[in-house]
């Protein structure tokens, strides 16, 4: 399968992306530094970025960050997919708000 992966540096990203490698399958790293690769092109979608809750006090700017950065990224991750004439076949979407 072709498989976008957003969040592949973070702690599950990082260990989902040689997994599915190893597997055969196709994997687009997507990052915030580069713009949004062709989604038509990929089977699925497995959406993990987010601002990284392990660093830093939460303070309320920190709170607005972690939840805009899933709250804005995935709501423009799903529109993109939903005007799509083809659609990949899965979104998968993981998002950690605290542990």
């Amino acid at each position: 399968m072709n498989i976008l992966l957003t969040g592949a540096g973070g702690l599950v990203g990082s260990a989902l992306a040689p997994r599915l490698a190893a597997e055969s399958h196709t994997i687009t790293r997507l990052s915030h530094s580069q713009p949004w690769p062709e989604l038509a092109a990929h089977d699925a979608v497995v959406h993990l970025a987010g601002e990284n809750i392990s660093t830093g006090r939460w303070t309320p700017e920190k709170k607005a960050r972690i939840r805009d950065s899933r709250v804005q990224v995935t709501r423009r991750l799903c529109e993109a997919v939903a005007k799509l004439a083809q659609p990949p076949r899965v979104v998968i979407c993981a998002s950690a708000i605290g542990y």
